[in-house]
């Protein structure tokens, strides 16, 4: 299973109603009027144990249904994407607990030195559980 975290993002905001829109076209009513107000209201959206719980659902869903051969991995990919609202140390920190009967390789926009850097630029958590798939 591939899970594109933006795209899975975006697909959370439309099925979350606030009030008579879905919270994603009512940030993109008020984004240009209130910029730092959606800011951070999608940070806050990026963490919140719904959307943690929205992720952990689709894939038991896949689980459910998939063949022994598709159950081994879960790939999450898109974290370029989702920046600055979704850092890749946090999510995991956040969804870790959900993590059973499968491993997940999240895929990383950034260089591996002596620690993790998202898009080679900026400096992120270095944690003890990532490693490069690749040794180059």
């Amino acid at each position: 299973m591939v899970i594109d975290i933006f795209e899975e993002f975006l697909n959370f905001l439309k099925d979350t109603k606030f009030g008579k829109n879905t919270k994603y076209d009512f940030y993109q009513l008020h984004e240009k009027m209130k910029p730092d107000a959606v800011h951070k209201a999608l940070k806050q959206d990026a963490y919140d144990v719904r959307f943690i719980n929205f992720l952990d659902q689709k894939i038991k869903a896949h689980l459910e249904v998939a063949k022994p051969y598709e159950v081994a991995y879960v790939f999450i990919k898109g974290f370029g994407n989702a920046f600055p609202y979704i850092r890749t140390s946090r999510f995991f920190n956040n969804f870790e607990k959900h993590i059973k009967g499968y491993k997940l390789i999240m895929l990383y926009p950034g260089k591996a030195t002596s620690y993790y850097s998202l898009f080679g630029l900026l400096k992120d958590e270095n944690l003890y559980r990532a490693i490069k798939l690749i040794n180059a």
